[in-house]
């Protein structure tokens, strides 16, 4: 019986599974007390009564290692092994004259099938992340944090008994490559193709957002996880390390990629052009702004980061160049600046800081 097209079949047989196990432990113990006479004439007759329902015990417990576990059965997989763990030892001991081929047997399934729920989220992510579709949290991303939170109950289980070692076959190497294939696999959305969104560079401004909300969201959500699953200190410090530098690369890449062509139009010009300048600039400014306004950003934190770069990046120049018209120009003239015939007020300084304050929400 292959458990994993079954979940809730697979759950009421571990829950048979427990109970059957304790129950003949306890009348083990009644039955064939040390201090009982005739304990051994006792044993004997209790292992032979025994004999039927530890054998289809036993039989449960080589199909549950047995089952072929795809990535949608991680958590009921290490639930089942759990189980076997905790009640194969009893079992043993209860029929010592099973033999320690079959235990063994049981074991190298499921290690087997451990190393192979590995493989199968690898397989699950590559053809998963193909498209962006604009959406905030990739559903990979939210996969890979359910599936390390799941992994981080048994990582005893893991650790010592599912994948043993500490060389490049060990549980942490192993997630640590599933990390590393998920990484790549959004990395490699922000090459995508699309004219009518990347700037001259080739750059997508917009799925840099999309890479550092998932990257935001895949670090807050699994913070304190990763260390009790990779365990070895040089890859969690390369795993940090990694993270730490992908999401400087994707704020720099992003702020260049969206708001470096209105800055350059302030940070380019002669004394004789600030007015030209200023055109240009509201112009990129307008135009970036009402692409980048309704694009989400989760995570609170990451949000108001990038909303203080922006103003950081642009504020400075802006409040020179705003404060230099103001010097150069009579008040008509001032405000002839401004396209679309737009007043003074709507793009001073504060109204510009205002303005960045409220982008990311969607």
């Amino acid at each position: 019986m292959d458990f994993s097209k079954c979940e809730d079949l697979g759950k009421d047989y571990l829950i048979m599974l427990k109970i059957s196990t304790k129950v003949l432990q306890s009348m083990f113990c009644q039955f064939c007390g040390q201090n009982q006479p005739f304990f051994q004439t006792k044993k004997d007759y209790f292992q032979q009564f025994a004999k039927s329902p530890i054998k289809k015990m036993l039989e449960i417990a080589l199909s549950f290692s047995a089952s072929n576990w795809s990535e949608e059965h991680i958590r009921l997989m290490l639930l089942a092994y759990d189980t076997l763990q905790d009640v194969l030892p009893t079992i043993r001991e209860l029929s010592p004259d099973e033999p320690d081929e079959f235990f063994t047997s049981i074991l190298h399934n499921m290690r087997n099938a451990s190393r192979g729920i590995i493989d199968n989220m690898k397989r699950f992510i590559q053809l998963k992340v193909q498209t962006w579709d604009n959406i905030a949290i990739h559903p990979t991303t939210c996969f890979l944090i359910n599936a390390i939170k799941i992994f981080n109950v048994h990582k005893n289980l893991l650790h010592s008994t599912l994948v043993p070692g500490d060389g490049q076959d060990s549980f942490g190497y192993l997630i640590n490559g599933v990390i590393a294939c998920w990484k790549l696999k959004i990395k490699e959305l922000s090459m995508l193709d699309d004219p009518d969104k990347n700037d001259s560079d080739g750059n997508n401004p917009n799925l840099f957002i999309f890479l550092l909300n998932n990257i935001k969201h895949f670090n807050r959500d699994t913070n304190g996880l990763l260390d009790g699953l990779l365990v070895h200190r040089e890859l969690i410090e390369e795993c940090k390390n990694e993270f730490q530098s992908d999401m400087e690369n994707y704020t720099s890449r992003y702020m260049t990629a969206s708001w470096g062509p209105a800055i350059s139009c302030l940070n380019n010009h002669t004394g004789g052009s600030i007015r030209q300048s200023m055109n240009a600039f509201i112009s990129k400014f307008e135009g970036t702004f009402d692409c980048q306004k309704v694009l989400k950003v989760p995570d609170s934190e990451l949000k108001q980061k990038l909303r203080d770069d922006i103003e950081n990046l642009i504020f400075p120049a802006y409040e020179r160049s705003f404060d230099e018209l103001q010097r150069n120009s009579n008040s008509g003239l001032f405000c002839s600046c401004f396209p679309r015939n737009l007043t003074c007020s709507m793009y001073t300084p504060e109204i510009l800081r205002r303005s960045v304050q409220g982008l990311f929400e969607g």
